[in-house]
């Protein structure tokens, strides 16, 4: 009888026992650094994939600095008179009127008005000197809510 009260039977014939013997005596294969072999590269995969996404997004924009000489190609000593003058001809090659159906001139010519006012505001130009970009500081704010318990303490 069994503990439960039940009773219980097992049959066995001489080739079972011989074959539960032998099982016994085999090694037993590890399982477990398969399913960790696996794992990882599974990982790997999605990490590569993962990059391989990041770069189509991202590919071909590199970060640069904003430099209003360097946009409308002159010196940073010309004069007023210069910089108007570069200004003029640059807005003339890359009007978006003329090119309204190229994305990267009308992005350009973003750019070269942005240096203008830059190089011609006093406000624009105390911005670029003090932050290196006109618009003023641009920092980025990062906020972390935290419980009220924890701020208290």
């Amino acid at each position: 009888k069994s503990e439960s009260g039940c009773a219980t039977c097992v049959c066995r014939s001489a080739a079972t026992a011989n074959e539960t013997e032998r099982s016994k005596d085999m090694p037993q294969h590890d399982t477990s650094h398969r399913r960790w072999l696996l794992q990882c590269g599974g990982l790997s995969l999605i990490w590569f994939l993962f990059y391989i996404v990041i770069m189509q997004v991202g590919g071909g924009m590199e970060i640069t600095g904003f430099d209003p000489y360097k946009i409308l190609e002159v010196s940073p000593d010309h004069d007023l008179r210069a910089i108007k003058r570069a200004y003029r001809k640059m807005a003339l090659r890359l009007n978006p009127e003329i090119a309204y159906d190229d994305p990267e001139v009308l992005r350009q010519y973003i750019l070269a008005h942005r240096a203008y006012v830059t190089l011609t505001d006093e406000e624009a130009w105390m911005n670029y000197v003090s932050y290196g970009n006109p618009d003023g500081p641009q920092a980025l704010k990062v906020g972390i809510g935290l419980p009220r318990g924890l701020l208290n303490q």
